[in-house]
């Protein structure tokens, strides 16, 4: 199932206390940060999943506000069971980590055919990954 680095370890007592959590302007541009990665993998679907106090979400490319996270949906919390379970056969993901190293989320982009994923195509996903971090973090007040 292609290259798999992913992680569901999120630490509980640093999720987001929830989508609304995260400003208007971070979260069109982590649409446009997962829209670049589908567009760059040529793949199905790329998105951000983030857990919170009222469950998962996902921003997903194409639509810029969170959706909830489903049963049956191939984007889940970015698991690569869950998309190998809704028919995709390539997935490529990344947790999101804080400046402490915990995960707050995770960065994934999954197709419905196999292929391999290169070294640079993954050194992409890295650093898209470090930006999404970035956003998802709670802005601090000096």
């Amino acid at each position: 199932m292609g290259h798999i680095a992913h992680s569901q370890d999120f630490d509980a007592a640093h999720t987001l206390a929830g989508v609304d959590a995260l400003r208007l302007d971070n979260l069109h541009s982590l649409g446009d940060l997962t829209r670049f990665l589908q567009n760059y993998l040529d793949c199905e679907l790329a998105l951000v999943s983030l857990p919170g106090t009222a469950g998962a979400w996902t921003v997903r490319a194409g639509i810029d506000m969170p959706v909830p996270v489903g049963t049956g949906d191939p984007g889940g919390l970015a698991d690569p069971i869950a998309a190998r379970a809704c028919g995709m056969q390539f997935f490529a993901g990344l947790p999101l980590r804080d400046g402490a190293g915990r995960c707050i989320g995770t960065m994934a982009a999954m197709d419905g055919a196999e292929r391999p994923l290169s070294g640079e195509e993954l050194g992409v996903l890295r650093q898209l990954a470090g930006v999404a971090a970035g956003l998802c973090m709670p802005e601090t007040h000096d």
